[in-house]
């Protein structure tokens, strides 16, 4: 068993402790290592471990190995805990959290974890329990109170959670999931006002998409629809991951692939480029033609800037796996990055054909043929995304720019009017909508467009310049007029 670490920022370093060399009493809930005067039973592996992958079998049995060895050691319990745990093992990891929690009753780790099994199962009163207990040996870990504090806002208590954010926040003030858990908390307390001056201090401080997204709903509930219309949400609000140093010990006990790949996914997520390719290519000695391997090893490339390894990577991937949708949709993208459309445009066109389903591929053939001057072409695959349910706005100003290339400006503008009353933050949608009523003969509505896109959009260098050359065509039009 896993449990996502919610993370907008990287996760803390996983905390270790020194052992002691003698340790007549159990003095200290953290101090890993330390013993007790009788052993506890030896544990039996469970079956399913002799069938597990072999990267997974040989690491829980090297730490059950060095556990029997030394029974009184809680850092061998805890290790071998968190590999059953990490690996799915969840009856085992259990029973052996359990053993921990009677060697070390001051630990709090214990009943953090069997606290997070209890959740997983829908036990709530004893998940709440055992966190409770967690906030007692360790008041200084902050997840022990804002995970739990999400639970009861789901179970509808707002005001049992609103306490333990409060509690977290206390605990860490640089804690974003206790703000954002306190926004929510108030938001369902009907406390509107507090939610909006906590997640707007919190998006100017972090600009995620969830953030930004909570506050527009915020805004909206206190009746401040146009301000929150001018959000400027880039990428897509999903829940953040938030930092818990103990749960990300736990993730790092995950073996095999996909322990592996979702050890380098949070590498990237948090940005440590060099350490998810070390991680990636430490990975591809044991799996070397695995092509979801390869294709973040050419997210390395692309986060570094190098597109030439960027395109071999992920060709060498498209032959491994000619079936492999997301291996020729990052192909097209490395090779656009390369400079070379043409092709990028041939295996944007296999991914699409592969997962007709999946908007991505018919949006980045769109974009190829825009690039290529194809509008034509570019709009059937557009129309194909939205089909499929795309909604995000910049596609859709790139649909209008298309119709306005086809001389279909009417069109352009009813959906350009659309877009830019919910997203009024999008410099190139104004650009184009001007541009749009100039083609059709309106240049004073093209200018009202210029300057209400500079109204939301102020300094913009390309809506200023647009703004004064449609001045001026206008006065020049104006002197022509009065001349005869």
């Amino acid at each position: 068993m896993t449990h996502a670490c919610d993370s907008m920022h990287p996760a803390g370093r996983i905390i270790r402790f020194m052992v002691l060399r003698s340790c007549p009493t159990l003095v200290t809930a953290l101090l890993v290592g330390a013993c007790s005067d009788v052993a506890p039973d030896p544990t039996p592996l469970p079956a399913g471990v002799a069938l597990a992958d072999p990267v997974i079998r040989e690491a829980i049995e090297s730490a059950w190995t060095t556990t029997q060895a030394s029974p009184r050691s809680t850092e061998n319990w805890l290790q071998l805990a968190l590999l059953l745990d990490g690996n799915g093992f969840d009856a085992a990891a259990a029973r052996v959290w359990t053993t921990m929690e009677s060697l070390a009753p001051s630990d709090g780790r214990p009943h953090f974890f069997l606290a997070l099994q209890a959740a997983e199962q829908g036990n709530w009163d004893i998940a709440l329990k055992r966190m409770q207990r967690v906030r007692t040996l360790a008041p200084n870990h902050s997840p022990a109170a804002w995970r739990p504090g999400f639970w009861l806002l789901d179970l509808g208590d707002a005001q049992a959670a609103r306490a333990l954010f409060q509690q977290a926040f206390d605990t860490d003030a640089t804690a974003a999931a206790a703000v954002i858990g306190m926004a929510r908390a108030d938001l369902a307390l009907e406390r509107t006002d507090a939610a909006i001056t906590r997640l707007t201090q919190l998006a100017q401080q972090t600009g995620h998409p969830y953030t930004i997204y909570l506050l527009g709903q915020a805004l909206r509930r206190g009746g401040r629809g146009q301000e929150a219309a001018s959000l400027p949400i880039t990428g897509t609000p999903a829940v953040p991951r938030f930092p818990d140093a103990w749960n990300a010990a736990l993730l790092d006990a995950q073996r095999g692939l996909d322990g592996e790949l979702a050890r380098a996914d949070r590498l990237l997520e948090e940005g440590r480029i060099d350490d998810a390719s070390l991680a990636i290519k430490r990975a591809l000695v044991i799996w070397p033609d695995h092509v979801h391997l390869l294709n973040r090893l050419g997210e390395v490339y692309r986060r570094n800037n190098d597109a030439a390894k960027w395109v071999r990577i992920l060709q060498r991937a498209a032959r491994l796996d000619p079936e492999s949708f997301q291996s020729h949709l990052n192909l097209s993208m490395a090779l656009r990055a390369k400079g070379d459309s043409e092709q990028a445009l041939r295996a944007a066109i296999i991914a699409a054909r592969l997962q007709p389903d999946v908007p991505e591929g018919h949006l980045q053939v769109a974009r190829m043929h825009l690039l290529a001057k194809r509008p034509i072409e570019a709009i059937a695959a557009m129309e194909q995304a939205f089909a499929l349910g795309v909604t995000d706005p910049q596609e859709h100003v790139q649909f209008a720019r298309a119709l306005v290339q086809t001389q279909r400006t009417d069109e352009a503008i009813e959906r350009l009017d659309d877009v830019l009353k919910r997203t009024p933050t999008l410099p190139n949608g104004w650009i184009i909508l001007a541009q749009a009523h100039a083609i059709a003969g309106r240049p004073r509505i093209a200018l009202e467009a210029a300057k209400a896109g500079l109204r939301h959009n102020p300094g913009h260098p390309q809506l200023r310049q647009l703004s004064r050359d449609l001045s001026r065509g206008i006065q020049g039009q104006s002197n022509q007029e009065n001349d005869t």
